[in-house]
């Protein structure tokens, strides 16, 4: 029986020598076109579960059931089965999903975007067909792409002494910070002085902005962000937005449109009339932060805030503590600092209400984690009181109330005078019960109420809610207090899930709302410290989940950075721009979601965010070495940003 299936199937897959070639191979109205001494070296395609790149004259000696084949000319191309001529080699790319032309004499098969990708090499000739040669009709390029559009083909010049002025005469400071920081981004080339009485260019002099709700409180998981931006060739610009963040995200927006000429030294804007209508998917677009395996100065948090803003990423996760460090002052519990790796690792009251405060003015909140009871050995350096003995440090001691007392300075503090964000996250991972079986008083504890170790845990993990709703806050979990207390957790829980796919369908199914961070994809360290723009573009949140009422609990998604092997000197670059592939499934609309044009504005995306002051990675790391948490983000080569 195995013998009979293999052969049906090698009949199928493999066609034997000399069998007819699939209609489309005999195509008359298929057309190449060749460049001589060219290739495009980052754009090849690699056999599914291969890191090598995939050979057309291969894929044609699979179709013909040969190892190897006669050549009969000197056009032919050498690979491990033999050889195969040009001809041949092209029946091969065809044969191949995706495949856009090949170079020769190597063979290697290239992808739809290789022509714009292009670049002189004096060792092989570039075969393509010719309909990828052709300008496509690009998307807008934006990042995040926006959610609807319509566009022009006129080039406006931009006037450096561009006005911004908000409708009805409003002061409004968090709009003023935001327009200066803009024109600073945006025209940050000396130019010469520019009279516009003799400019036959339409020249873009001022942009009204419009905002119906100016309250600057915090953003919050309901504030509405959305804007439009309506750009015409007349020299007006408009911005209309229901809420001040929603114009922040605006002027990114528009920051992006304008690209300076080297050649005219002006401004521009093209492809004008533009006007946009734009509004994030999801509410929650999330970017962890872990300052406490290694400490990250305020002034690269804040570099990472300003990706963030540029991303449209909207919560700024921090895990500032851990079991290694706590380094952040609460003066309600003034020795928990005692556990900062050193005397300048360390965040002052003044210093969290600094990043909080620029994270704002970005339209980023910033929502604080206790991670309790598991990642909390720290606290024991200035509180030993608050951890089952000296030995045995971790999960927090249930059995005393010093530890909730302890808990519960450290939330109020953080919601009276540090984040005004409406959720805190109260961790709840990875809790080893070890500690509480060993220790004679927490066993004891334990047995006065015929309590399990699954049930003291839940019993903290309530405590420790109790605590974070009287502070008139939400509550974030990891995904693992769910796991082990079932529906017994609180139904208002937000659940984190950083697990695989069915265990968010088993949150959600049960009823909660939640978070996403798929390890597997969204995770920036560690194990998948490799994993490339792709990979984090490639989580669509919904996948799976077709009932519209269990999609409605996904409030949206975060990626997250633990710090183990990161730094201040690699953290960005470890961030972004894989962060960003991220956000734009967050932002953009589900029908967004072409590899190939992601392809060519997110490369676009990083220049842009290196050109405005934030480090972000090559798209493109380098083969010859090992993908750790520095060489992901090196660059494969001397070369243009946008191809790397």
């Amino acid at each position: 029986m195995f013998t009979l299936i293999f052969l049906l199937v090698a009949a199928v897959c493999f066609p034997t020598r000399g069998s007819p070639l699939p209609k489309h191979f005999e195509d008359d109205n298929i057309t190449w076109v060749t460049f001589n001494n060219t290739d495009c070296p980052y754009d090849d395609i690699h056999a599914p579960g291969k890191t090598t790149a995939e050979s057309c004259c291969s894929v044609y000696h699979t179709l013909q059931g040969v190892k190897s084949l006669a050549m009969d000319d000197g056009m032919m191309i050498q690979d491990g089965n033999g050889g195969c001529t040009l001809d041949q080699c092209k029946q091969g790319c065809l044969a191949t999903f995706g495949c856009a032309g090949f170079n020769f004499p190597h063979g290697v098969m290239k992808k739809s975007s290789c022509f714009q990708l292009k670049k002189p090499n004096p060792t092989v000739d570039l075969v393509l067909l010719a309909n990828s040669t052709k300008p496509t009709e690009m998307s807008i390029g934006i990042w995040p792409h926006p959610r609807n559009y319509t566009k022009g083909s006129n080039t406006i010049q931009v006037n450096p002494e561009l006005t911004f002025t908000v409708s009805g005469g409003k002061t409004i400071p968090t709009m003023t910070a935001g327009i200066n920081r803009i024109k600073s981004m945006i025209f940050d080339h000396r130019v010469p002085q520019v009279d516009v009485t003799k400019n036959e260019v339409t020249m873009l002099d001022s942009m009204e902005i419009t905002i119906k709700n100016s309250d600057e409180a915090p953003p919050q998981l309901d504030t509405d962000e959305s804007y439009t931006l309506d750009i015409a060739t007349n020299g007006l610009a408009a911005i209309t937005a229901e809420t001040v963040y929603g114009a922040l995200h605006a002027l990114q927006t528009f920051a992006q449109l304008v690209q300076f000429n080297f050649t005219t030294t002006t401004y521009e804007i093209s492809m004008c009339p533009i006007s946009i209508q734009d509004a994030p998917r999801f509410g929650y677009r999330g970017l962890m932060v872990d300052t406490a395996r290694h400490f990250l100065p305020v002034s690269t948090l804040k570099q990472i805030i300003d990706g963030m803003a540029m991303s449209k990423l909207n919560v700024f996760h921090w895990h500032h503590e851990d079991d290694q460090s706590f380094p952040t002052q609460f003066h309600s519990a003034p020795l928990i600092q005692s556990a900062a790796y050193n005397a300048q690792s360390r965040f002052s009251t003044e210093d969290v209400q600094d990043v909080v405060e620029y994270a704002r003015q970005r339209a980023v909140s910033v929502m604080i984690e206790f991670d309790v009871p598991g990642h909390a050995s720290s606290w024991c350096t200035g509180y030993p009181q608050v951890c089952p003995s000296s030995s045995c440090l971790s999960p927090l001691n249930p059995a005393t109330n010093m530890t909730f007392e302890l808990i519960e300075k450290l939330v109020n503090e953080t919601v009276a005078s540090l984040s005004q964000y409406g959720m805190i996250h109260m961790g709840g991972d990875e809790v080893d019960y070890s500690c509480w079986n060993k220790t004679p008083a927490v066993r004891q504890w334990m047995m006065d109420r015929n309590y399990s170790t699954t049930d003291t845990y839940a019993y903290f993990v309530q405590r420790a809610h109790e605590i974070v709703f009287k502070a008139g806050k939400q509550v974030v979990n990891w995904v693992e207090a769910f796991e082990r207390i079932g529906t017994n957790l609180d139904p208002k829980t937000i659940v984190h899930v950083w697990k695989q796919r069915d265990t968010l369908f088993n949150v959600i199914q049960a009823g909660y709302r939640a978070i996403i961070s798929d390890a597997s994809q969204w995770y920036l360290t560690g194990n998948h410290v490799s994993n490339d723009w792709t990979v984090f573009y490639g989580n669509e949140p919904y996948e799976g989940i077709n009932s519209t009422a269990l999609k409605s609990r996904i409030l949206g998604g975060e990626v997250c950075e633990w710090s183990e092997h990161s730094d201040a000197a690699a953290v960005v670059g470890t961030i972004f721009p894989r962060a960003s592939a991220a956000a734009e499934k967050l932002w953009s609309p589900e029908e967004i979601n072409d590899l190939d044009m992601a392809r060519s504005r997110l490369s676009w995306f990083r220049c842009y965010m290196n050109n405005k002051g934030v480090s972000a990675a090559s798209l493109t790391a380098p083969d010859n070495v090992d993908k750790g948490p520095i060489n992901v983000m090196s660059p494969p080569g001397p070369g243009n940003c946008l191809v790397q």
